[in-house]
């Protein structure tokens, strides 16, 4: 028998090279917004702020810098890794701050009116959990019609199973939106981490396009 591994996607992560004053800035945002964090409805132990439409915090004036920085980055990661022309730029569509405590989750989900999706890790220590890429959980979400089969879990490959990133802190990562993706039970308080969606601020394929804007 005979196997090929085809078509894999590629993660893209890069270091952001001044995270120790973002960091700072990101936690007196979150002390001034602390009432304003919204409680997740599937985890009690992870809140978010901003993650509602029409709100971005990286569109917010102390993250002017950073925000370029990951539109650049993101940019990078399409054209030099995915391979695809870019009349003009990523940009961020929409961003938001997730806290996750010891005991808090994500349940496993892709994004949807997005291209490329990202999260910044903004304090991540031994112990968190990591971000996880979900093999099997994405029949759970299907956008067509759908077979699904009972699993055998005693079977386990590389084809069939989850894939576990560990980001360092001050890391941004990227990935193409319909990628299911979660975080698994987390084991210390204080993860925090800066989620986002882009999309092409040009979206064409020489013949067709239009452009996008953000729209507060």
């Amino acid at each position: 028998m005979k196997l090929y591994d085809l078509f894999p996607n590629p993660i893209f992560g890069i270091e952001y090279p001044h995270h120790k004053k973002l960091k700072e800035i990101i936690f007196n945002v979150m002390e001034e917004n602390k009432d304003n964090f919204e409680v997740n409805g599937q985890s009690s132990n992870l809140q978010h702020l901003n993650n509602k439409l029409s709100e971005s915090i990286l569109h917010e004036e102390p993250f002017e810098s950073f925000r370029e920085w990951v539109e650049e980055s993101c940019s990078d990661y399409v054209s030099d890794c995915l391979g695809y022309n870019l009349p003009d730029k990523m940009m961020v569509t929409d961003s938001w701050l997730n806290k996750c405590d010891k005991g808090g989750s994500q349940h496993p989900h892709y994004h949807s009116n997005a291209y490329i999706s990202g999260t910044y890790y903004v304090n991540f220590e031994e112990g968190h959990s990591p971000l996880m890429f979900n093999k099997r959980s994405a029949l759970l979400f299907p956008n067509h019609p759908t077979i699904v089969l009972a699993e055998n879990d005693d079977f386990i490959t590389k084809y069939n199973t989850d894939s576990a990133v560990y980001p360092e802190e001050g890391e941004l990562y990227l990935w193409q939106s319909q990628m299911t993706h979660s975080v698994p039970e987390n084991g210390k308080d204080n993860r925090v981490s800066l989620s986002m969606n882009f999309m092409p601020n040009v979206v064409s394929n020489t013949r067709y396009g239009f452009r996008v804007e953000y729209a507060k």
